[in-house]
């Protein structure tokens, strides 16, 4: 179950549903952005963080989330975070991009172009992989700035 604990208005219930129809000895994935990550601020300072535009009922730290689980009587076999670099980066690239395609002027729409060919290329390059694996690291070292939160989760006595 990937992010969906942030759209219901109930996640407990949720999250109840998910313990009673798991079978013995099976997991859940769950994963959750982080409502206060690095890229969240990314998105204040551009006056993009109105999360009603994601219709996200919730947001979650990683302790709320945590919270949730162990009082539904649910074990986390394994956490992980991810997303600390490249989504705060893809934020200032994304409100560029949007800012530049709302201009009528020719010049700003080759370089509107330009800079959709040079993400394009970024993608595709050794510097992604490279800032893709510095993400990793920072995520491990610092959870709490990070985009999201994975979960591996199986109900207690199931293990």
């Amino acid at each position: 179950m990937l992010n969906l604990l942030e759209y219901v208005r109930l996640p407990l219930l949720v999250i109840k549903e998910i313990r009673r129809v798991l079978k013995p000895k099976s997991f859940s994935l769950i994963e959750i952005p982080n409502g206060y990550s690095l890229n969240g601020y990314m998105n204040i300072l551009f006056g993009k963080m109105n999360w009603s535009v994601y219709e996200h009922k919730h947001r979650f730290t990683s302790k709320e989330i945590e919270f949730l689980f162990h009082t539904n009587d649910s074990y986390i076999v394994k956490k992980h975070s991810r997303g600390m670099i490249i989504a705060p980066i893809a934020t200032i690239l994304f409100h560029i991009r949007k800012r530049l395609s709302f201009d009528p002027k020719k010049e700003t729409q080759a370089f509107a172009k330009k800079l959709d060919q040079n993400l394009e290329h970024l993608r595709n390059s050794a510097f992604y992989l490279l800032m893709a694996k510095i993400d990793l690291i920072l995520s491990k070292n610092f959870p709490s700035m990070s985009g999201f939160f994975c979960y591996l989760i199986r109900p207690r006595g199931n293990q």
